[in-house]
């Protein structure tokens, strides 16, 4: 019996499973059908591929057969099931958390910079959007919409950033820590959405507090890179 697939469909079930634990962070073992369900929750990938894992466990469960405390191969799963299996264990490894999907670095204005420096930093690292930062932490999101907005209807004798933030709608945003996942993400832009108050970025900061540096930026036209692992 060619044991190939077998060994690779076993050890990408084990890289999986160990991942789990680790996003519950067990102590003490869990069985998979429970890491499974919790990990659903929070964790884009899992909760995706929710159904197919708890298949492949199955499978697992009808591959492996224990003899005198030992396991014992005793089926071999198919290429399509290995390349499947294999897949998703990337996908878990990979952790995706969100800097990776974010724009980085994170460059920030402060509201005495001029507009005229806003507009070529936006041209150099060719983005719409700049963080406004001060002393104590964030103050507002510079848009190129907003930056049109009050070049045609305010008084260009004032040409600060602060200017252009004290004019027009506020640009709304939300915060999340470096390790948060893709869902988290992912759920900021929808619940935005479905209260009528749609967000325009998710600034990333080293816990989520609006007071620190920010490491990544996520916008709209990220979304899509998000989602496309699961295509």
């Amino acid at each position: 019996m060619d044991k190939d697939n077998a060994e690779r469909f076993l050890a990408a079930h084990a890289r999986i499973e160990k991942k789990m634990m680790e996003m519950c962070g067990a102590t003490k073992y869990i069985p998979f059908a429970t890491a499974l369900s919790q990990c659903a929750r929070d964790d884009l990938t899992i909760s995706h591929y929710q159904e197919d894992l708890r298949e492949f466990n199955e499978l697992r469960n009808s591959i492996v057969h224990l003899r005198d405390r030992a396991e014992e191969i005793i089926a071999v799963p198919t290429d399509r099931a290995v390349a499947d299996i294999e897949k998703i264990a990337d996908l878990v490894e990979s952790e995706a958390r969100v800097l990776k999907y974010a724009s980085q670095p994170v460059i920030t204005v402060r509201m005495d910079n001029t507009v005229e420096e806003a507009w070529k930093l936006m041209e150099q690292m060719e983005t719409s959007k700049l963080p406004v930062y001060g002393d104590k932490g964030y103050i507002g999101l510079l848009t190129t919409e907003s930056i049109a907005r009050w070049a045609l209807t305010t008084d260009q004798s004032r040409r600060k950033v602060a200017d252009v933030l004290t004019t027009g709608k506020k640009n709304k945003v939300a915060f999340v820590g470096k390790k948060c996942s893709r869902k988290t993400v992912l759920s900021a832009f929808q619940d935005s959405l479905s209260h009528g108050a749609p967000i325009v970025a998710v600034i990333i900061t080293e816990t989520g507090s609006r007071s620190q540096k920010p490491v990544g930026i996520i916008t709209g036209a990220d979304l899509p890179r998000i989602t496309a692992d699961f295509l």
